[in-house]
């Protein structure tokens, strides 16, 4: 803000997007869905890898991939920066990691890919919540208005469908993103972690 740069992100630390919001509903994945989900790193810095958080304790032996790729230069996923790895889940629900170090080269957005051989339930986040006021009457008013007819909308609230998605064969991280087909307003709970 104001050209000041935000605190570095100190040992031990999991930075979750800045725009979004968790939730402690399940999202059962597609499988061989590819998410992309966008992440601004507004510092150089070394990251340890990516931590998911998968849901349900049924899943056991299924596997996903986590990486993370640079921006293209006509936006979107471009080239990828790190493939950190499959990560296996087991019986229990828990915060999982993908150890795999590596640094930024540049400054700003990144996509987070979280790759799924078949569906698992994995806690979901989704966007911050955007709302309008456009037409809204105030109640007392809308209320000696009713014998009219219904002549006011009310206010809608909507999930932001920030994040990007391709069907795609399950494997290795491609070392240039295969390009999204179409967009969500949930994605996997992920996160950077120092």
């Amino acid at each position: 803000m104001g050209g000041v740069l935000p605190p570095i992100w100190m040992s031990g630390k999991t930075i979750t997007p800045h725009y979004t919001q968790n939730s402690g509903v399940a999202l059962n994945t597609t499988a061989t869905r590819l998410y992309y989900v966008p992440f601004y790193l507004s510092r150089l810095q070394t990251f340890a890898g990516i931590r998911t958080y998968n849901s349900s304790t049924g899943d056991n032996t299924e596997t996903y991939r986590c990486g993370i790729y640079n921006e293209a230069t006509a936006g979107g996923p471009g080239a990828l920066l790190d493939d950190c790895g499959e990560i296996t889940l087991n019986n229990t629900s828990a915060i999982r990691s993908a150890a795999s170090s590596f640094t930024n080269t540049v400054l700003g957005w990144h996509y987070l890919a979280l790759h799924f051989n078949s569906a698992v339930a994995m806690y979901r986040i989704f966007g911050y919540q955007t709302g309008s006021d456009a037409g809204y009457i105030a109640s007392p008013l809308a209320a000696q208005l009713g014998t009219l007819g219904n002549m006011i909308t009310t206010i809608s609230s909507s999930n932001t469908p920030t994040f990007d998605y391709v069907d795609t064969s399950y494997g290795a991280l491609a070392a240039t993103a295969v390009t999204p087909t179409a967009t969500t307003n949930i994605a996997p709970s992920c996160a950077l972690y120092v």
